[in-house]
């Protein structure tokens, strides 16, 4: 947004960055942000927004997938149930009142035979309010915080992870969705759709309630399992082992 302390800010960073020989950018609004503060095309070297993608991978060992399945059965979740996960935070930058919204109006006008599921995991300060919107819906569940050996299996419970954020600077439940083999449906505020998200083959972005309804019902009409094996594909190259090359062969050159 335009304004004086931003005008500030600006000049103040491009000081900063002045003293900047190299810098790596994970992504390509970081890259831009880069950019707009002075650093050149030159300066500035790719190094992927990772997380450890080898422990979300499913194993015949790690059983993540029947873990799931047995785990939407205990909750009355049926395998052919159209479920959707949020994961992180309930609070309001990350919009899940958004989302509660779009699913129950869906719901009530256009699904009523076959309700989608809303599955939210996580807590946080807005957690009452969502609980007393949805209390008589029998579609949303609530599940609480998860410890982290347990997210693998947690986005595994949904056919795709929405991530509605109003503001985002990356977003990396996204990655953890695609390393469970997941597609992602994300607001266009959020930091990773540009690079992670591609329309139609690993996920979906909406930019306004109205297309978030609109793509929801476009999820449900596509091969979730065709978009989450290709989003799976895709976070093999945003890893810890390309973070460190990234790192290494800049400074084998410099």
């Amino acid at each position: 947004k335009p304004g004086l302390r931003k005008l500030i800010r600006r000049l103040a960073l491009s000081w900063v960055y002045s003293y900047v020989d190299r810098a790596w950018y994970v992504g390509s609004q970081n890259q831009a942000y880069y950019l707009k503060h002075g650093l050149k095309a030159s300066q500035l070297f790719f190094m992927p927004h990772a997380i450890d993608n080898e422990r979300f991978r499913d194993d015949p060992e790690k059983q993540y997938a029947q873990k799931a399945q047995q785990w939407r059965l205990d909750l009355g979740i049926q395998s052919g149930d159209f479920v959707i996960v949020f994961a992180g935070k309930l609070e309001p930058v990350k919009d899940p009142t958004l989302l509660l919204d779009a699913v129950m109006d869906l719901n009530k006008n256009y699904f009523v035979t076959n309700p989608i599921k809303l599955l939210f995991i996580g807590s946080g300060v807005l957690e009452d309010e969502l609980r007393t919107k949805a209390k008589s819906d029998s579609n949303v569940f609530f599940l609480g915080f998860q410890n982290q050996t347990m997210m693998p299996i947690a986005y595994r419970l949904g056919n795709i992870v929405c991530l509605p954020s109003k503001s985002e600077t990356w977003g990396l439940s996204v990655n953890e969705a695609m390393a469970s083999a997941r597609p992602a449906l994300v607001s266009g505020q959020v930091g990773c759709a540009l690079d992670l998200v591609v329309e139609g083959r690993t996920g979906f972005i909406f930019q306004n309630p109205a297309e978030l309804r609109e793509k929801l019902a476009k999820a449900m009409e596509s091969n979730l399992e065709v978009l989450g094996d290709a989003a799976s594909q895709m976070i093999q190259s945003w890893s810890f082992e390309v973070q460190v090359n990234a790192l290494v062969q800049v400074l084998k050159k410099h």
